[in-house]
């Protein structure tokens, strides 16, 4: 299955729905009084992580366009990507994390996972697939020395 939704597009969505679950249904809440620092946290690492993740691809100069792998010119393994092989994907699920924080409706849970697993499977899944593709043994090699994740 190939992506045709851009995962920020996604991401957006996602924290929409968490909204709007939040507004329409406060009863069943995830409220703590730390709710509001976890979220900020999770805020500022996710973009430090994104700019971080951009910059590498920028110092590459190769693409960013999750919808389109297949255009990758070369296979980015620093920066950020030395820990995690999705480091940008990382931090979409910390910010909808925040998110889910931030408004903190347990609704909003089942969200937070089918993005998790669609970011997983299939996104993550037709990008690997491409890079396989694109660059072979050493897209295999960089594959068995950095998580997917974390």
């Amino acid at each position: 299955m190939r992506p045709r939704i851009a995962p920020p597009l996604l991401l957006l969505l996602a924290l929409f729905a968490i909204y709007g679950i939040s507004r329409v249904n406060p009863v069943q809440s995830l409220k703590f009084t730390t709710n509001n620092l976890t979220a900020y946290i999770f805020v500022g690492a996710a973009f430090i992580i994104m700019l971080w993740a951009i910059l590498a691809f920028k110092m590459a100069r190769t693409t960013v366009d999750p919808i389109h792998p297949d255009r990758a010119s070369t296979l980015v393994t620093t920066g950020p990507f030395r820990l995690s092989r999705n480091p940008m994907y990382l931090a979409m699920v910390f910010l909808l994390f925040a998110g889910l924080n931030k408004f903190g409706d347990f609704l909003g849970v089942p969200i937070f996972l089918i993005f998790l697993i669609y970011m997983d499977r299939v996104q993550i899944g037709a990008e690997e697939a491409a890079m396989r593709r694109k660059f072979g043994e050493l897209y295999s090699q960089y594959c068995k020395s950095v998580r997917r994740w974390i």
